[in-house]
């Protein structure tokens, strides 16, 4: 499966910032496997930051928790998601 891009936007008093370092944690609702346990998200400008999660299974639903450190007070600091992957992955062949 293709990988799944992962963005969560941060502020500190409102503004966004690129000094944070936040992490990730995903985990599988089936069974509650904790996938991905406190990777670093990447910045790339504007308070945005990014994961690529490629560890997908097909038919699966993830929660994503974004932590943008403790030096954000409780309300900017976590961004919270699910994430549903398809049954069956498409693919298309197309001949002249």
């Amino acid at each position: 499966m293709k990988p799944i891009i992962i963005t969560a936007f941060y502020t500190q008093n409102g503004v966004p910032t690129i000094t944070l370092s936040p992490t990730i944690k995903i985990r599988k609702v089936s069974n509650s496997e904790l996938v991905i346990n406190d990777a670093i998200m990447t910045s790339v400008g504007e308070g945005q930051y990014v994961y690529s999660f490629s560890l997908t299974e097909s038919n699966e639903t993830y929660t994503i928790v974004c932590d943008g450190g403790s030096t954000l007070s409780n309300s900017e600091r976590y961004n919270y998601a699910t994430c549903e992957t398809p049954a069956v992955e498409l693919v298309a062949s197309f001949s002249e």
